[in-house]
């Protein structure tokens, strides 16, 4: 007896959550004029495909489906499922009207075996629009596909999955915690999205971004683009013209961009390759760069605390605010000024003249071509191997040693003090003791504006011919 009272329940239980499921068919068309906006606020969770067309009206062929454990609600949502329409001169708007349902179920459910509360509705289909009127639209939670757009176009919403295609005066969109892709579109788009993947592939026009901890995959742009987020990847490729990311957590890729590169982190890694030019302000992150053409600008400033900047193949001059970061430089065809503190700067290949201003740091020169040198070092050591005869050279370095090698042929003044140390050199200037100090003084050839100065406190002078 027991058992068939427990069987009894359980076939009560099932038949409560059991429901059946009603469908409907939607056909309806609202006509518009050619100056007329439509606005359209969508039903959430719909499932559908934006296609524009040469008709003068906006079609919907859709189907709606809705499966409830309360039958009557069923019947209910079917038969008052609705788009309406409010039309006036400039404007048509169109939405939809459903029934809601409060869900959960009461002590009247329970007498009458309602055990389970269970909805599920959806909304697939089509949606045509007039390609040439103006649209904006409200999508929420929404996979949706949009096609063919020729007119602007505006949509905001949350949590949609998008596609656009083909469209020809995008404007802006909205929509966080949802993934977006664009392709082969044109427009002056504001997008903003959080929390999402977005990808866009053949834009013209200007890109403003905001995406906090969001993937971006960018490419193919003409124009301009500016990129702000928080968190996540960046990969941008093929820009025409100037790129601005302002994001303080992400990683970064970027190639072939033919104006200006903007980029303001923290500790985001960033690889850079075939831009016109850089200006980077990223204390704590791993810089790459390379192939900088100097097409968008002369000059190259970065800002980096502490990390690795390695910068190849680049024109125009390099400006460099650093604190503790190592450096690797090779075929720089420009003047190069460093500020840094204690770091590792290892260059050749270098096509300009060179200042820095160091105090702990090492300092590897090799292959330069610059007509005037200026350094300042507390400690550690300097090297310099210049492929040119230099104009200008001082260098003063309290306690590190100073190496120099440098062509034949220097004309000018010398002016060499070492104290606690020594002075060797193949240059002919008179070297001689003085107290704790050596001194080398001396005038080569006729050349007086030219001068060699080095001198330190505790570190050896050295000054080879080649």
């Amino acid at each position: 007896m027991k058992t068939s009272i427990k069987v009894f329940i359980i076939l009560l239980f099932v038949c409560s959550v059991i429901s059946a499921q009603k469908s409907k068919k939607i056909d309806e068309s609202f006509n518009v004029s050619a100056d007329q906006k439509i606005v359209l606020k969508a039903y959430p969770g719909m499932d559908v495909t934006v296609q524009a067309w040469d008709k003068q009206s906006v079609s919907f062929n859709l189907n709606v489906e809705v499966s409830c454990s309360d039958g009557d609600f069923e019947k209910e949502f079917i038969e008052n499922f609705k788009i309406v329409e409010e039309n006036t001169n400039s404007i048509l708007h169109l939405y939809f009207e459903a029934p809601k349902h409060n869900g959960g179920w009461s002590f009247w459910d329970l007498l009458r075996l309602k055990f389970v509360y269970n909805i599920s509705i959806n909304v697939t289909g089509k949606i045509f629009v007039p390609k040439h009127n103006l649209l904006t639209a409200d999508f929420s939670y929404s996979e949706l596909k949009i096609f063919d757009l020729e007119e602007e176009f505006k949509l905001s919403g949350n949590g949609n999955e998008i596609l656009l295609r083909n469209c020809g005066n995008l404007q802006e969109i909205n929509n966080n915690y949802g993934d977006i892709q664009i392709e082969n579109s044109e427009g002056q788009l504001n997008l903003e999205t959080r929390s999402s993947v977005l990808k866009i592939d053949k834009f013209a026009g200007e890109l403003d971004i905001k995406a906090d901890y969001s993937d971006l995959y960018v490419n193919n742009i003409d124009g301009e683009c500016k990129i702000g987020s928080r968190s996540g990847t960046i990969k941008i490729k093929d820009v025409t013209k100037d790129l601005d990311i302002h994001s303080p957590y992400s990683d970064m890729e970027i190639n072939n961009i033919g104006g200006m590169t903007t980029i303001v982190t923290r500790s985001g890694n960033i690889y850079c390759n075939n831009v016109g030019g850089v200006k980077i302000d990223a204390p704590y992150s791993e810089c790459d760069l390379s192939k900088i053409t100097g097409t968008a600008s002369d000059k190259m400033d970065v800002i980096i605390k502490s990390g690795n900047l390695n910068i190849t193949d680049a024109k125009g001059d390099l400006n460099v605010d650093d604190s503790y970061s190592n450096f690797r430089l090779n075929n720089i065809g420009g003047n190069i000024s460093i500020i840094t503190q204690s770091s590792s700067i290892d260059a050749k290949n270098i096509r300009g003249d060179i200042e820095i201003e160091a105090q702990y740091s090492n300092i590897d020169f090799k292959k330069i071509t610059a007509n005037n040198v200026k350094i300042s070092n507390k400690s550690n050591v300097t090297l310099l191997d210049l492929d040119k005869v230099p104009n200008n050279v001082k260098i003063i370095s309290e306690y590190g040693e100073v190496k120099i090698r440098m062509p034949e042929g220097y004309e000018g003044t010398v002016d060499l003090t070492a104290e606690y140390s020594e002075i060797r050199t193949d240059i002919p200037v008179k070297i001689k003791k003085l107290g704790s100090s050596m001194i080398g003084i001396g005038s080569i050839g006729s050349e007086s504006n030219n001068k060699i100065e080095i001198s330190t406190m505790s570190g050896n002078i050295n000054i080879i011919t080649k």
